[in-house]
């Protein structure tokens, strides 16, 4: 029985690695809650690493971290972004950079938000001529994916004023917020509940059924021949038991001691001598 466990027992996955500790409680969390259950693990470099306790919930596990928004990005921040690489840097370089980073900030910040799966700022800083006769004013994109059950698109008005008030020359109107929900994870939970089924009082997944019943299978299968071997073994032994009481004999003689012959004694009280001496003539 044990052997059949390890053999049609579940194995361990990684799901995601390279992670804080912050983000893998998180995870833990979320997968625990699907009643998905997971461990974590310590990496390289006090980094974490999530693993999945049933490679046959890989891949649910992995859907439901998507609808969750996660893994998350590593944003970037402005020390990341303007670390000394050389001993002079060009004044394009230095301009996207500075674009980069204040992307990375924002779209940080905006990631944030209650509901908010995933942000993204694009920056747009042109290099104006100071003696041209026209400037080309500063724009913004903005890129965010939210579940459907927030409403976010009552924050709009809220969002275009933050990245308006982050960015030094940018006016409100050259701010673009465009809102995608995500509804994805009451479709997952719905999914969940029709895939799984009762199996004996024991409630699994609609694909698990047949490993289910085959490990069943082998378990009785097992079961039946060590009640056999069990029986069998039982049945030689009381056999060889009868057969050694049948073979014994009933009637075994019993050595009895002869009593000593009784003496008599003479008028004195003596005991006679056992040697008789004939007479002498």
């Amino acid at each position: 029985m044990g052997l059949s466990c390890l053999l049609y027992g579940c194995g361990k996955a990684d799901l995601l690695s390279n992670m804080n500790e912050s983000q893998a409680n998180d995870i833990l969390s979320i997968l625990q809650q699907a009643n998905l259950p997971a461990t974590k693990k310590p990496g390289l470099e006090s980094t974490w690493t999530v693993a999945i306790n049933d490679v046959s919930k890989f891949s649910q596990a992995v859907e439901l971290l998507k609808s969750r928004g996660f893994p998350q990005n590593d944003f970037n921040n402005l020390g990341k972004i303007f670390q000394k690489s050389g001993l002079v840097s060009s004044p394009l370089e230095e301009r996207a950079r500075l674009m980069y980073a204040m992307a990375e900030s924002i779209s940080e910040t905006l990631s944030k938000i209650p509901g908010v799966l995933t942000a993204r700022v694009h920056v747009v800083l042109p290099e104006n001529d100071p003696y041209a006769e026209s400037n080309i004013p500063s724009s913004a994109a903005v890129f965010i994916s939210y579940r459907a059950e927030s409403t976010l698109e009552e924050s709009v008005r809220d969002i275009k004023y933050l990245v308006t008030n982050s960015i030094q020359g940018l006016s409100y109107d050259k701010v673009s917020v465009a809102l995608f929900p995500v509804t994805y994870t009451d479709d997952l939970r719905q999914q969940e509940q029709t895939h799984l089924t009762r199996v004996m009082g024991i409630e699994v997944d609609q694909s698990s059924v047949s490993k289910l019943w085959t490990l069943i299978g082998v378990m009785g299968v097992l079961l039946l021949a060590f009640l056999g071997a069990t029986i069998f073994f039982a049945i030689g032994f009381f056999r060889k038991d009868k057969h050694v009481s049948e073979n014994m004999p009933t009637n075994v003689p019993v050595a009895v001691q002869a009593e000593p012959p009784e003496v008599k004694e003479d008028a004195n009280g003596d005991a006679p001598d056992d040697t008789s001496v004939g007479s002498i003539e």
